[in-house]
């Protein structure tokens, strides 16, 4: 009789090896009373990270861009699409977040952010 394994293969906790960094935003008012948009890391989690090249280009301002997206795998927590995340000095937008079929882990799609 095999041991019952409750984590679906493709979550197992040791493919969480990348450190991603969650960020969100806020506004505050400077000395002059202007607002000031920031953004502050909410956490620095363990994640698995698969960057995505996308095969099509497209053509923006006469300039060839391809497009970097980014599937990150990270243990539940509070989450949503106003929230950003940064791998590797890199800014995505999160696209998208779904949650796994054992609850545990939250799959999320995002976008490279080029700034």
């Amino acid at each position: 009789m095999q041991p019952i394994n409750k984590y679906n293969r493709k979550e197992r906790i040791g493919h969480l090896r990348s450190r991603v960094v969650i960020q969100s935003y806020t506004e505050s008012v400077n000395a002059f009373g202007e607002r000031a948009k920031t953004w502050t890391t909410t956490a620095t989690v363990w994640g698995k990270v698969e960057i995505m090249l996308s095969q099509a280009e497209r053509e923006s301002a006469g300039q060839e861009t391809s497009l970097v997206s980014a599937k990150f795998t990270i243990r539940k927590r509070a989450l949503n699409e106003r929230n950003r995340i940064s791998f590797n000095n890199q800014l995505y937008d999160i696209q998208s977040i779904s949650e796994s079929d054992c609850r545990q882990y939250l799959t999320i799609m995002g976008k490279r952010i080029k700034e």
